[in-house]
């Protein structure tokens, strides 16, 4: 999923060390601060090219205004042929205020307010896109004068800023496709597009969207290839005209479920294609996809309305310690532990079905037999 739609997320600002140098420096020594004019950078920031500067005006005593301005930018190895370079402008809006009175100097709190522009270049195959952000945050901090005039400042402090937008509403993940298509779901029970509650023309499965991917999981989830077929099917029942695509790695239905796959590639409309998406974008109203399409050995692009992702199952104990103390594997799923007495059954153990759960408690039941025997 493209970066520059994943712009809802904490943006940690550090403003730490600020080298300032007022515009108007009347003040005295000893005497009331009268600059009205502050300029603002931070050098630790500059060491690292994040270009930034701030422009602070005293509006009273214990109040400023101003603005701020950053840009900065970062590429990965040029050798990576999936490699990107993304840049970064910012312009806020900043409001300050001085408790002490003597603004712009002393501790201060406010807010700011404003955007951000991202671009990101793909080098696969030299092409880019844009997005924007807006966002507010908030910042304390303390600024000190310096100098017989007060012509120099240093400033310590810190903020966080939240941006909003971005998102590509058409984009949701496979448990949010159950919902939509229950009765008792969201919409009950219609599969629609999130963006205009329209019904798609062009719907893609993404299968393993972070499983099977060393900067994810690792793993295969067992169950994303059924659920995917299943809601091809949820949607060709509901919207026969519609053209359904999955997108998949290795198609896994063993066993039996090798007959549900056959059942569902024969639908009119359906099709599989052996290839991994590496971005999906905003493209006239529409969804872009970028595949590689592994039997071709190619890039392609496609369409669609709607894009499903086949995100993976992840333990609950992944970050979380449990009730009792057992001993787990390096993704977090649970381990069995005999001399603990500790057995472990279904998807805590391991990524499955609903079937492979139930003869998983069968034997963990029996392996507790056996622990407890032993104990007796």
């Amino acid at each position: 999923m493209s970066k520059v739609r994943c712009l809802t997320v904490f943006l940690l600002i550090l403003v730490m060390a600020g080298m300032s140098l007022p515009v108007s420096a009347q003040g005295t020594a000893g005497g009331d601060n009268d600059n009205k004019n502050l300029i603002t950078t931070n050098p630790f920031l500059l060491l690292f090219s994040w270009w930034n500067v701030e422009y602070e005006r005293k509006l009273a005593s214990n109040s400023t205004l101003g603005i701020a301005a950053s840009y900065t930018s970062f590429e990965d190895d040029s050798d990576d042929p999936f490699g990107e370079k993304s840049t970064y402008l910012s312009g806020y809006l900043i409001y300050r205020f001085y408790p002490s009175g003597k603004a712009p100097a002393g501790f201060y709190f406010g807010g700011r307010l404003g955007m951000t522009s991202v671009e990101i270049e793909y080098f696969e195959d030299d092409t880019s896109e844009k997005g924007t952000a807006y966002g507010f945050g908030l910042d304390v901090g303390y600024t000190w004068l310096l100098g017989a005039q007060e012509n120099f400042a240093i400033s310590v402090g810190v903020g966080a800023t939240r941006l909003f937008g971005g998102d590509l509403e058409d984009v949701i993940s496979n448990v949010q496709m159950e919902r939509l298509a229950a009765p008792a779901g969201p919409t009950g029970g219609k599969i629609v597009r999130p963006s205009n509650n329209q019904a798609p023309t062009k719907v893609a499965f993404v299968q393993c969207a972070g499983s099977r991917d060393v900067n994810h999981l690792n793993y295969c989830s067992g169950v994303c290839c059924l659920a995917s077929l299943k809601h091809a099917q949820y949607v060709k029942e509901q919207l026969p005209d519609a053209e359904v695509t999955m997108y998949y790695i290795d198609r896994r239905t063993p066993g039996r479920n090798e007959d549900f796959l056959l059942k569902t590639t024969a639908i009119s409309g359906v099709n599989l294609v052996k290839g991994k998406v590496g971005r999906v974008e905003q493209s006239n109203g529409s969804l872009k996809l970028h595949v590689e399409d592994v039997e071709k050995e190619r890039i392609i692009e496609a369409e669609a309305d709607l894009v499903v992702l086949a995100t993976g199952m992840v333990p609950n104990a992944a970050g979380d310690d449990l009730a009792i103390f057992t001993r787990k594997d390096d993704d977090g799923f649970v381990l069995d532990d005999l001399e603990a007495a500790v057995t472990v059954a279904g998807v805590a153990r391991r990524p499955e079905d609903v079937a492979a759960s139930v003869r998983d408690a069968t034997g963990a039941a029996a392996r507790a037999l056996v622990a407890a025997g032993r104990r007796a």
